[in-house]
């Protein structure tokens, strides 16, 4: 835990040397708001506290963070300094304060006790030689008398202060068994008064001179512990929302005693944002600040990187731009030529992978001793443990998957690795211990053929020989309705030439039902189906998750697909989509991918740009009338009042779905008071 929120990448030199790159942070630093700050005076002129005006208390702590974090950054106050890191929190009263962690330059570190005392004090100054700095101390900087005046303080348990002050006096600055400071506070005799206490250098909270006679406001500065002051800072990045609990409760005078009370529905756990907080997401200010920053390195094959333009541009235009063969990617590979530590970063994923293996450690030898040989490089070690050389890794890995988890997950994960093998080391299928799952020669096939096929292969896992007896059976259940339906969609798939339908129906007329035998006669032909929104049929998934498309979209927008992913191979080869619920999404939503299939199967169909959904069979569920290329199917009549199977149950069942049909179509109820009522039968009340 401390290792992971300490910033810190280490290796070593030819010389056996620790480089610290970045290491651990130095500085603690807490910037509380001032409410008393002179840009909040207008307020007072107008009976107003800051607190009344969050927008302002906001957008001036904003202002006064960012150049705090360039003094600290660019004005090397505190010397010279590689990284900073602060996270937003808000006191009860509403104010913000941030956390900040300052990581200094491995030359400018302050390894010494007395290099502390240059940047932190814990001392009240001579009011009469520097009278400002006493009055900021004063304000801004003394603890106050807990302990003395005000025992019932939420700092005060059994007695005693939760943060330990007063501190005791000390002559010099030391450090402790513990790793922390101990700072420098002199017993001169120097006081200041607070609420009638005389406070000493013991209640004086440490701070840096500048920064306090600039900011005006509580800067609490710490030489930061390695350990727990990190995890003090990350907690706040982790710990989630503010929480506040509500109650509801009967403020009636009347007798209640008799009444129900379900006290557990009373209360709700609710987020709770702060007056300041609010408008400062509003503004869309940082609540968590890294730099310099990470971002995840995105990577492409040589030739692939993406390339942005308007939908309105000519792409003639668009690749002679210098931008296009421009990309994070190849920076990266820049980045390494020119800077040795980039070039040295590698050696970070041998040490993981060595730590999976080496037991408890106790130097960089051990871990790059194997077998009693101390060997030159990690990277060597990694090879003689046999991490890198062979097919070990993978097969660790099904047999650890074999424990927990369950058949289609181990399936999708040994695809996975067979594709990797296959593109690595050039194996055979059979070179891996078998799997359980049907169809694996198809795969094999599929892969082979071409290795990005693997999407295409996860739709080839069902049971032929089983979807071909589930389809004769469901057959056999086709009302006439469904049947006609059923032979309309199946004749638009086997044409090729595509449509679109909408399957309108309420519940209980079959719609699922369909999905079911379409879907089985298709796959027990090896054709593709894909299943959007149906996500308790097999192979279901949700419309963005199956045609990558993005939750911001907008009128003009396209689906995040390559038109080299295996992803258009999978729309190509498809013969029917089927979109259950289609209604529950944006419209934009459905355009999108119209818009993108008529894109991407252009090479495959010339008329796709002509056709909706580049001539491919869809068949949305649901009313979904405002789609005006949609060839409406209906299915009316109800499974569960099969006349077969009729009787004095299905009688009042077909009565109570008329009705429910008749409200929601606006037949039913009597226009009382000027409002539409419904009466609710008694036989369906509980008296």
């Amino acid at each position: 835990m401390k290792d992971f929120f300490a910033f810190r990448i280490q290796e070593r030199l030819a010389d056996g040397s620790p480089l610290l790159v970045v290491g651990y942070p130095e500085l603690f630093l807490t910037f509380t708001c001032n409410p008393k700050w002179p840009e909040f005076n207008f307020l007072k002129n107008r009976d107003l506290n800051a607190e009344d005006r969050p927008d302002m208390v906001c957008q001036t702590f904003k202002v006064k963070l960012d150049r705090l974090i360039q003094d600290i950054r660019e004005n090397n106050i505190f010397r010279r300094v590689v990284a900073v890191v602060y996270t937003i929190e808000y006191q009860k009263h509403g104010l913000p304060q941030a956390y900040i962690l300052v990581f200094l330059h491995r030359d400018d570190k302050y390894p010494a006790a007395d290099d502390i005392d240059q940047i932190i004090s814990a001392e009240i100054t001579d009011k009469d030689r520097d009278p400002l700095y006493y009055e900021v101390v004063e304000k801004n900087m003394m603890y106050g008398s807990c302990r003395s005046i005000k025992k019932d303080s939420p700092c005060m348990e059994n007695g005693k202060c939760i943060r330990h002050f007063p501190k005791k006096f000390v002559n010099n600055t030391t450090i402790d068994d513990d790793g922390y400071p101990i700072y420098r506070r002199r017993d001169d005799g120097k006081t200041i008064s607070k609420c009638g206490v005389e406070l000493d250098n013991r209640y004086v909270v440490p701070h840096n001179k500048k920064l306090l006679l600039r900011y005006g406001a509580h800067i609490n500065v710490e030489w930061c512990n390695q350990s727990r002051s990190i995890k003090y800072l990350f907690k706040y990045v982790n710990k989630g929302n503010d929480r506040a609990t509500a109650s509801f409760y009967n403020s009636s005078t009347t007798d209640v005693e008799n009444d129900e009370c379900d006290e557990v529905s009373m209360y709700y756990d609710c987020r709770y944002i702060s007056l300041c907080e609010a408008p400062w997401r509003i503004f869309g200010y940082r609540i968590h600040f890294r730099d310099p920053s990470m971002v995840r390195l995105g990577f492409h094959l040589p030739g692939e990187q993406p390339v942005i333009f308007q939908d309105h541009e000519n792409l003639k235009d668009v690749v002679k731009k210098a931008s296009v063969k421009e990309s994070m990617f190849l920076g990266w590979f820049k980045t390494n030529k020119k800077y040795s530590e980039a070039q040295r970063s590698g050696k970070i994923y041998y040490v993981q992978l060595l730590l999976n293996f080496v037991r408890s450690p106790t130097s960089s030898e051990d871990i790059r001793t194997i077998d009693g040989i101390l060997y030159p490089t990690f990277r060597d070690a990694c090879y003689l443990q046999g991490i890198l050389d062979d097919d070990k890794e993978y097969i660790d890995a099904v047999e650890e998957a074999n424990l927990h988890m369950t058949e289609t997950e181990i399936r999708d994960l040994t695809l996975i690795e067979i594709e990797n093998l296959l593109k690595g080391y050039n194996k055979s299928l059979r070179d891996i211990p078998s799997m359980p799952f049907p169809n694996i020669d198809m795969c094999y096939q599929q892969l082979m053929s071409n290795s990005v096929n693997r999407l295409i292969c996860d739709e080839f896992r069902y049971d032929r020989r089983q979807l071909v007896v589930e389809h004769a059976d469901l057959l056999q259940k086709l009302t006439d309705e469904q049947k006609r339906v059923y032979k309309q969609i199946l004749a638009a798939a086997n044409s090729g030439d595509g449509g679109v339908f909408l399957l309108y129906g309420y519940g209980g007329t079959g719609k699922t039902f369909v999905w079911k035998i379409l879907a089985a006669t298709i796959r027990s032909k090896d054709r593709i189906v894909l299943m959007v929104a149906s996500l308790l049929l097999p192979g279901g998934r949700t419309a963005y998750s199956r045609f990558a498309i993005s939750i911001n979209f907008e009128y003009f927008s396209t689906c995040s697909i390559n038109q080299n992913s295996p992803l258009v191979e999978l729309i190509i080869r498809c013969k029917l989509i089927i979109w259950d619920e289609a209604p529950m999404v944006n419209r934009f939503c459905i355009e999108t991918l119209n818009r993108t299939m008529r894109d991407i199967l252009r090479f495959k169909n010339a008329n796709s740009l002509q056709q909706p959904f580049g001539g491919k069979t869809v068949v949305f569920g649901e009313d979904f009338p405002q789609y005006y290329l949609c060839k409406l199917l209906s299915l009316t009549q109800n499974m569960q009042l099969r006349v077969d199977t009729f009787d004095e149950r299905n009688n009042e069942v077909k009565q109570f779905i008329d009705r429910i049909l008749s409200i929601g179509d606006g037949q039913c109820g009597d226009l009382i008071d000027g409002i539409d009522k419904i009466r609710i039968p008694d036989d369906i009340l509980i008296d």
